[in-house]
């Protein structure tokens, strides 16, 4: 798991910038590329969607094999766990307002917990449209979190 920081922008309703109406937040930009372990690789998203995530509840465990996923907290905040091949926990916590994103390589058992009392609303932008023969159940059985 890979954490991004976006780059947040003041947004002006007139030329002169002199009434600031709102911001404009960069989550990905052609150009971005992500580390991976230490190699460079040029990322594209293949689809854009939002999810929710109800209060209390939580979003897999599951486990794509060819598609890697970078999520966005545009409302509320979330814990993104990942297990790693040595079956180590990481976690990262997302949240509205904060700008930054969490990449999950294709291959990383993910799962993502809403331990608020309101509605998270996550953007993935996932490196392959969507196939239902790439979705699998992870067993995080073991997670304390």
């Amino acid at each position: 798991m890979i954490q991004l920081r976006g780059t947040t922008h003041p947004t002006y309703q007139d030329k002169g910038k002199t009434v600031r109406n709102g911001t404009l937040r960069t989550i990905w930009r052609e150009s971005d590329e992500i580390r991976n372990e230490g190699v460079w690789f040029g990322y594209q998203p293949k689809q854009v969607y939002a999810t929710s995530v109800l209060p209390g509840m939580r979003k897999g465990p599951h486990l794509h094999h060819k598609r890697a996923g970078l999520f966005t907290c545009l409302v509320g905040q979330v814990l993104v766990v990942t297990k790693t091949p040595s079956g180590h926990y990481e976690e990262a916590e997302l949240s509205a307002g904060t700008n930054s994103s969490i990449f999950v390589p294709a291959g990383t058992p993910a799962m993502i917990i809403n331990k608020s009392d309101k509605e998270a609303l996550l953007l993935n932008m996932p490196s392959q449209m969507y196939d239902p023969t790439d979705e699998f159940t992870a067993d995080f059985s073991d997670y304390e979190g």
